[in-house]
């Protein structure tokens, strides 16, 4: 039964791949001004602009509306319709949290990348899942970061341990760093866009089914674990017939400082 399920799905993506009008050079303007095509004029102005307009702001010291992101969401969740774009403003500081949000148009922005860190360190040796280790999960519609550090902390003994996982569709993230080892940057489902982000891990340290661009980005590759390899993608379609797929664009991948020595050791080429 299952197996008759699961080729009719294959059997109607397939039909769908092939009835779907090819696009013509005309129409396949991915990009615009750097960003896709769909995001909006305001977006853009908000990526872009030095100013922070916030309508919250999360301050370790008190200085903001809350201390803690969790707390500046959950206050979101009750403030916003969900048709506007809503902006929240974290301070520099390293906060130590595990955040979930299913908020639709929400933008964190942070003080720069390494200045405003959220960091965690579920990992799957502890008990959690792969999915449910991550520092920092979304799954709401349009989110967007700018200026921040996703971190898991777990270390490369401890296997797949998630900084950041979205399921959020036309979620952008810019000028942002991921940091982690194994299993790091899930890009689970959904269209998603990152662009100027450093991306640090180990083996399949970005891993997931999303349709997700990486423009002009750096992936560093860290020292793996005795009897590990280095593995930078790993794509999760199980059906030949998923417009899903990572595409990387004009980026970068190079050895982490702590691989480094290790090439020169071993006279390796990177």
């Amino acid at each position: 039964m299952s197996h008759n399920i699961s080729e009719s799905l294959s059997n109607s993506l397939d039909i769908n791949m092939a009835t779907t009008p090819a696009m013509s050079g005309g129409n396949r303007r991915l990009l615009s001004d750097g960003f896709p095509n769909w995001l909006s004029a305001t977006d853009r102005k908000l990526l872009q602009s030095s100013m922070i307009n916030a309508d919250l702001v999360v301050a370790k010291d008190g200085s903001g509306d809350y201390k803690t992101i969790s707390e500046a969401i959950a206050a979101a969740m009750k403030q916003s319709s969900g048709k506007s774009r809503f902006v929240i403003h974290v301070k520099a500081g390293v906060y130590s949290e595990n955040i979930q949000t299913s908020m639709k148009s929400l933008m964190i922005i942070g003080d720069g990348m390494d200045a405003t860190v959220v960091t965690g360190s579920k990992n799957v040796q502890d008990g959690s899942t792969t999915f449910r280790s991550a520092t920092f999960a979304v799954t709401g519609d349009g989110f967007i970061a700018r200026d921040m550090t996703f971190e898991n902390t777990a270390g490369p003994q401890k296997n797949q341990a998630v900084a950041l996982r979205s399921g959020s569709d036309l979620s952008v993230f810019y000028r942002c760093i991921f940091k982690g080892y194994q299993d790091m940057l899930y890009v689970y489902s959904q269209r998603q866009f990152y662009r100027n982000c450093d991306i640090y891990g180990t083996v399949d340290f970005i891993f997931g089914d999303a349709a997700v661009v990486l423009q002009n980005c750096n992936m560093y590759v860290r020292k793996p674990m005795s009897g590990q390899k280095n593995t930078v993608t790993a794509q999760g379609w199980t059906d030949p017939n998923e417009n899903t797929g990572i595409s990387i664009h004009d980026s970068a991948v190079t050895a982490a400082s702590d691989l480094k020595p290790v090439i020169i050791d071993k006279n390796l080429e990177f």
